[in-house]
């Protein structure tokens, strides 16, 4: 191979979430590597595309908002033959099927898809034809790609099940540290900074259950009434039912919705405890940030957050979702009796920095280019 090793990531960037945040780190530290040229293809023009190109980096959008699947195709196919990339990297549903398909249909394209986390179903209800059509699929489109990346071990024995045939690899997620810190360090913080700040970061949607961190909410203010207050930053199409939940809870002024931030990582800085509930994870960005802040995490004990937590200098993995149980596990992590933060050291393990993630994805690419990777 001739030149820089050049590759197209296609992403949707509708929102700014975990996955966002995963391939903004990963594409900015492949994008100092001299002998790296990478540009990213987006279905959206949102907070993604916005810092991507404050980074320097190569952003073609295709608005899904006006153009149908096979007008995306065949638009997503010349960006192809245009920049004859190496490596096609798709990054959930839509786009894997974008991203194969036309790689596929431009000769010496090697295509591969990164899975953030599990399909997002509601809980107790039975797959419908839906479901099982999108499955089929999804199945079928893989056919034409050459490896998955799972971003952790159990999220790569689930798809060993539903993609059964493909090479998985398993490569978790990386920050940059010092990005973090700085973005950190810009103004913002708690409402009542004299109180201990426990926070929920994420999509406002029913497979991250903040249902049940406004229930242990309730428990926690109970047991130490005044030393408390609790955030939710995010948004999503629960956040009326969840201020409802709030307001029949009466959690009053100790709890505080935010809404969506373009910079979280202040606020998020200035907490005692980051605490996840969901149903199920890949590996959230948002424990690698607040762990590479210093903020311990309380998780319920799923996917990528049982490796990451367990081997975190602090932080705590709770067995159920049972909102007396998640409260116990904020006062034991962020006690009411401490002192709110000013100094923190490192928490994140050293195998969840970004350095890690570019060279494995390196290493994979070439080994994709130099022939059929083994399945590991």
């Amino acid at each position: 191979m001739k030149g820089p090793l050049r590759i197209l990531h296609v992403a949707s960037g509708d929102l700014w979430a975990g996955a966002e945040v995963a391939i903004f780190h990963l594409a900015c530290a492949l994008s100092a590597n001299p002998d790296v040229k990478i540009e990213i293809a987006l279905l959206n023009d949102g907070e993604l595309a916005a810092r991507l190109r404050s980074a320097s980096i190569p952003v073609h959008v295709f608005d899904e908002r006006q153009h149908g699947i096979f007008s995306l195709l065949l638009k997503v196919r010349a960006l192809i033959r245009q920049l004859q990339p190496h490596i096609v990297h798709t990054h959930r549903g839509k786009e894997h099927l974008l991203g194969a398909l036309a790689a596929a249909l431009v000769p010496g394209r090697v295509s591969l898809r990164t899975v953030h986390g599990s399909a997002e179903t509601i809980a107790g209800r039975h797959p419908g034809l839906r479901d099982v059509a999108r499955h089929k699929l999804d199945r079928f489109v893989a056919g034409f790609q050459r490896c998955a990346i799972a971003v952790s071990a159990p999220l790569a024995a689930e798809l060993g099940k539903s993609l059964p045939g493909m090479p998985i690899r398993t490569i978790v997620n990386g920050i940059d540290r010092k990005t973090i810190q700085a973005a950190a360090a810009q103004p913002g913080g708690p409402i009542a900074p004299d109180r201990i700040g426990i926070c929920f970061s994420g999509r406002l949607v029913a497979v991250k259950r903040v249902d049940i961190f406004l229930a242990a909410a309730r428990i926690v203010l109970d047991a130490h009434p005044g030393r408390y207050v609790f955030h939710v930053i995010g948004d999503g199409p629960l956040r009326a039912q969840l201020e409802a939940q709030a307001r029949d809870l009466q959690l009053g002024h100790c709890c505080v919705f935010s809404g969506f931030l373009p910079n979280a990582l202040p606020l998020l800085n200035s907490m005692g405890a980051l605490v996840l509930t969901s149903d199920h994870e890949g590996t959230p960005m948002v424990a690698l940030e607040a762990l590479a802040l210093g903020v311990p995490v309380v998780a319920h004990a799923v996917g990528g957050l049982v490796p990451l937590i367990g081997s975190a200098a602090q932080g705590l993995l709770v067995g159920s979702q049972d909102p007396a149980g998640i409260a116990r596990g904020i006062i034991a992590t962020a006690p009411p009796d401490r002192p709110t933060p000013a100094e923190r050291n490192n928490l994140l393990p050293a195998e969840y920095r970004i350095e890690n993630s570019v060279a494995a994805h390196l290493a994979l690419y070439r080994e994709l280019l130099a022939g059929t990777p083994e399945r590991h």
